[in-house]
């Protein structure tokens, strides 16, 4: 559900699995591109920015997890 240009998913649409996985948010040529919210089998969500169906996560994040995994070693 959603819309289309040329055959592919591009703007705002909604992507249902029978697995359970859900992607809610903005496409750009059959992919995910721009903010949107995945929601896992589990219940767990994603949500942020994507581009080229890849989840961007921050450069500080990234940082932060490893520094607090080297505390903790």
């Amino acid at each position: 559900m959603g819309e289309w240009k040329n055959d592919k998913r591009s703007g705002f649409g909604v992507s249902e699995r029978s697995s359970g996985l859900k992607y809610e948010g903005e496409w750009l040529d059959n992919v995910r591109h721009g903010y949107g919210c995945t929601t896992l089998p589990d219940g767990k969500k994603e949500e942020g920015k994507y581009r080229q169906n890849m989840h961007q996560i921050s450069l500080l994040l990234v940082m932060f997890v490893c520094y607090c995994s080297f505390i903790e070693e």
